[in-house]
């Protein structure tokens, strides 16, 4: 009674290197539930980044923005400078019939003037007919 067959031996010998190979794979319920713990926490830690995220952009693209904004900014200087020095063409045509219509007064005058003496000329012949007349009433007297 207290032997037994040497096969059933090494049976129960080859289960118990089996089952001590698969508890070797395996951990207490105690870690278990600590690593369960550890992992809800890593989820909600997760979903809280990923709900973080979804209101957040790359730094690359904040950059690209930033510096497409830069860009517009100096577009919109250089623009503004290059208007302070413009008018509109309303004011252009304007000033372009106001600049015909005074040629033409200037043309008109000199014209005018082509057939006028000067005021000294014109003194001068009034004392010249008057001393003609004084010398032709002498002749005549």
């Amino acid at each position: 009674e207290g032997m037994v067959n040497k096969s059933e031996l090494d049976k129960s010998q080859d289960e118990i290197k089996r089952l001590s190979a698969l508890l070797e794979g395996m951990v207490s319920k105690s870690d278990l539930l600590t690593s369960q713990d550890d992992c809800g926490r890593l989820f909600s830690e997760v979903d809280r980044l990923k709900k973080l995220l979804e209101g957040m952009v790359s730094k690359v693209e904040l950059d690209k923005c930033q510096d497409e904004g830069k860009r517009l900014s100096g577009e919109v200087e250089r623009l503004t400078k290059l208007l302070e020095g413009m008018v509109a063409k309303a004011r252009l045509d304007e000033a372009t019939d106001a600049n015909a219509r005074l040629a033409s007064e200037v043309e008109r005058l000199k014209k005018l003037l082509e057939g006028m003496v000067s005021k000294a000329e014109l003194d001068a012949a009034r004392d010249e007919i008057e001393e003609l007349r004084r010398r032709l009433a002498q002749a005549q007297a």
